[in-house]
């Protein structure tokens, strides 16, 4: 500052040749990407336009040279079956008194309505859980629920069964033939194809 007048640097302007060339040959690759994507842009809707994808046809019909073979059911629901997994039901002496109440409607209602060929279900058939929910042990109560369940409701009658014991079927069991393994022992009092002892504890 001299004399009261401020003076300021002013942006320096391209004023030498090399510059101008810089700018133009910037504008003339911006100007052919904008004519590229235009084009192809045409390319694309004139395609969509005017071809389709045909639906490739198999002989008489258009059907599928296996379309009576399985794994294809064809037209009838003859190779179609149903089937039911269920899991964790977790039938307890402590906890949720609902529990057994919910899985009786299963067996009744769900089970007649769906009429599956077969039924999975895939563990912790009971909760095995002391009533601090800390400590565990197998409780025949609990085993006692799930069979008479199986046993009122005729579900047996109804499909094929097949359960497997998960965690809580297992808590305090030392071995298979532990007395306390009442899993093992219910199975010889059901039809059908209920309760291939699982070779895991």
């Amino acid at each position: 500052m001299r004399g009261g007048q401020v003076s300021a640097a002013l942006p320096r302007l391209p004023h030498s040749g090399s510059d101008a060339a810089l700018v133009t040959r910037m504008l003339q690759l911006f100007s052919v990407l904008i004519a590229a994507g235009l084009f192809l842009a045409c390319l694309t809707a004139y395609v969509l336009e005017n071809y389709t994808v045909q639906q490739r046809s198999y002989g008489g019909a258009g059907e599928h040279p296996r379309g009576a073979q399985p794994p294809y059911p064809g037209g009838s629901m003859d190779n179609v079956f149903w089937f039911l997994q269920v899991s964790d039901i977790h039938i307890s002496r402590f906890v949720d008194p609902q529990r057994a109440p919910d899985f009786q409607k299963f067996c009744t209602e769900t089970i007649d309505v769906i009429k599956p060929e077969i039924v999975f279900v895939t563990g912790d058939l009971t909760d095995a859980k002391e009533r601090n929910r800390i400590g565990s042990r197998q409780y025949e109560i609990e085993w006692q629920t799930y069979q008479t369940i199986l046993k009122k409701s005729r579900v047996l009658e109804k499909t094929k069964w097949i359960d497997i014991k998960g965690n809580h079927d297992t808590f305090n069991i030392p071995s298979l033939e532990s007395v306390n393994n009442y899993y093992r022992a219910l199975p010889k009092t059901f039809s059908g194809s209920h309760g291939q002892e699982s070779k895991n504890i």
